[in-house]
């Protein structure tokens, strides 16, 4: 029988998914206490189970219950590694089902992992600045927000210096703004969507053109990028590795 951690007080219970409104999926078991439930140690609810994620084991999880699309990417982020700029998910498909996550979102989980890949490797060999997520830094309040972002429709807000659009993973999607004398900037947050999303994005004015490129755990990310010049129309385009598309909403 393998021993349990001191630290982790579990007794035999029935595991209980609650998905609370943010989207985040806690794993909990009844008459049991559950410390660090966002670390990466997954607690079976049984003494003999102890599921780390860095002994690559699931060992036996059964869920009945199947999740959303959206619902399985916050279960699996928790399985996606990053090692020399490539992204992993340590999970097999066997293992993926057991914890309810369709055999088809985990194909759709796995070709989007391929398309980031393969869009690093254009960047790294066209010698292009990028940015990644860690999978590891993603918390709670990262969650929140793209859960939230993901209500974002195309058109201006009620804000005059905020605007949102539609992007695809075919070309880049475009929208247009009047930079005021006292713009220097453009903060852009996208949302594709996914588990994992590679994001193009630019800003131009005056001609000239400034770009800014990286890769969204949980389909999210964010970025800045200095406007060419300003008092003048300025643009801001966008492309996703997303087959579904996306949003990003731009302000300045």
């Amino acid at each position: 029988m393998r021993q349990i951690n001191k630290n982790m007080i579990i007794s035999v219970g029935v595991i209980v998914i609650s998905i609370i409104s943010s989207g985040i999926i806690f794993l909990s078991c009844s008459d049991s206490y559950l410390e660090n439930t966002l670390s990466k140690e997954i607690i079976a609810c049984n003494n003999e189970e102890l599921l780390t994620m860095n002994e690559f084991k699931i060992e036996k999880m059964a869920i009945e219950q199947k999740f959303s699309s959206e619902q399985t990417n916050y279960i699996a982020i928790r399985f996606l590694g990053i090692q020399e700029n490539q992204y992993y998910l340590n999970l097999t498909e066997k293992d993926a089902i057991k914890l309810g996550i369709s055999e088809a979102d985990f194909a759709r989980m796995q070709k989007e992992i391929i398309a980031v890949n393969l869009l690093i490797n254009e960047w790294i060999d066209d010698k292009i600045d990028f940015k990644l997520s860690n999978p590891d830094s993603i918390i709670t309040n990262d969650m929140n927000i793209s859960h939230n972002i993901i209500r974002l429709k195309s058109g201006v807000e009620p804000n005059e210096r905020i605007k949102s659009f539609s992007i695809n993973n075919m070309y880049f999607s475009t929208s247009s703004f009047f930079a005021p004398s006292d713009a220097n900037s453009v903060s852009i947050t996208c949302l594709g969507g996914g588990l994992l999303t590679g994001y193009n994005v630019y800003v131009s004015s005056c001609g000239n053109k400034n770009s800014s490129n990286g890769v969204g755990a949980l389909g999210t990310w964010s970025t800045s990028i200095n406007l060419p010049c300003s008092n003048t129309n300025a643009t801001v385009g966008g492309r996703t590795t997303n087959s579904n598309g996306g949003t990003c909403r731009y302000s300045w």
